[in-house]
């Protein structure tokens, strides 16, 4: 299995899978802001990204699907899906600026997507495709611009989507809805934008980010967390200890044990930029200057929208004509054959 471009069309599809909830109305413009901030969050604050680009994770994605969750953050594991978003967006954003709102990543998907109206064919591509496609819709050193945010490390996750289209990430006490659900999904509770911890609601460390303050103070996958500050562990009392280390400083003990190995540690919330319950959010920037073009895309955006949604109920509304037609005829040729038995 050869998955080095698997980053075009999973990460692409994650894209427009969020987008087009956004446009169809399924999505408000919050939740679609949400996704995306959790994704650039997660991503923000991955170790991993110091030493491995986002092109190894789709070459060795074979190894990685089974791969178990601890030390993900540091070694990464299927990234090509989230991160790709958010080069697409980047991308998009981009197509956007250079040609005054005019285009945008919809013609890249005509072109590269499109065709005639035929039975399904195996159309292979390569790196060469992407680019020169890219290079039909706006001319652009696209080459260096993929190579830099999919083969080469990248200290940082690529936020210039989300800087570009006149917004920022930022860190609020108000939980993120995308978040949220995945901690009720996962039964988990997420600390990695603040300490750099991922626990189970029954206290087990599931990851950790070692340049954060839970993997220096000695926490790590494996471990079970039996106290917080004296009192046996539940996920209401971690959450006092939070709330505690926001209105002063502190120290905060945290017993665990592995097997039959206890251990105490100390983890210093108050000292973080970013406390324990902030989740990651999009919020307005105002830039000089860029006012108008930023509030045109968006506009073209919304236009854009409209049209998608038109689209889609006009070819929902056909395939609902054409599978009612189809069962009157089969209702049609049964009651023939009843009443000719």
């Amino acid at each position: 299995m050869k998955g080095e471009l698997l980053w075009v069309y999973e990460g692409l599809t994650e894209y427009l899978g969020r987008v087009l909830p956004a446009r169809s109305g399924l999505w408000s413009a919050d939740d679609f802001h949400e996704a995306m901030a959790a994704v650039a969050a997660e991503f923000e604050m991955q170790s991993g990204r110091q030493w491995r680009p986002l092109v190894d994770t789709a070459v060795a994605v074979q190894f990685t699907y089974p791969s178990p969750r601890a030390w993900m953050n540091y070694r990464r594991r299927v990234d090509y899906y989230d991160e790709g978003s958010l080069v697409w967006l980047d991308a998009d954003v981009l197509i956007r600026q250079r040609s005054n709102g005019k285009l945008s990543l919809d013609d890249f998907c005509r072109r590269f997507h499109g065709g005639a109206d035929t039975a399904p064919l195996v159309k292979t591509y390569t790196f060469d495709d992407v680019v020169n496609t890219l290079n039909e819709v706006v001319p652009y050193d696209w080459r260096r611009f993929l190579t830099e945010r999919i083969y080469q490390v990248a200290p940082h996750a690529p936020l210039a989507g989300i800087t570009g289209g006149g917004w920022k990430l930022v860190y609020t006490d108000k939980p993120n809805t995308l978040v949220r659900l995945g901690d009720h999904a996962r039964k988990s509770v997420d600390l990695m934008y603040s300490i750099g911890a991922m626990l189970k609601e029954d206290g087990g460390v599931m990851d950790v980010n070692p340049n954060l303050d839970a993997a220096k103070a000695g926490l790590a996958p494996g471990m079970k967390i039996t106290t917080v500050n004296g009192r046996a562990w539940s996920t209401d009392v971690l959450h006092a200890a939070i709330t505690a280390a926001k209105k002063q400083y502190h120290t905060d003990r945290i017993s665990c044990r592995k097997r039959q190995f206890y251990r105490h540690v100390q983890v210093e919330l108050s000292r973080r930029r970013t406390l324990p319950t902030s989740r990651a959010r999009l919020d307005k920037t105002r830039r000089t200057g860029r006012g108008d073009q930023v509030a045109a895309l968006r506009t073209l955006s919304k236009l854009r929208g409209l049209v998608s949604l038109h689209l889609l109920t006009s070819r929902i509304i056909k395939l609902i004509i054409r599978d009612a037609i189809r069962l009157a005829a089969k209702i049609a040729r049964f009651s023939a054959t009843f009443c000719q038995n």
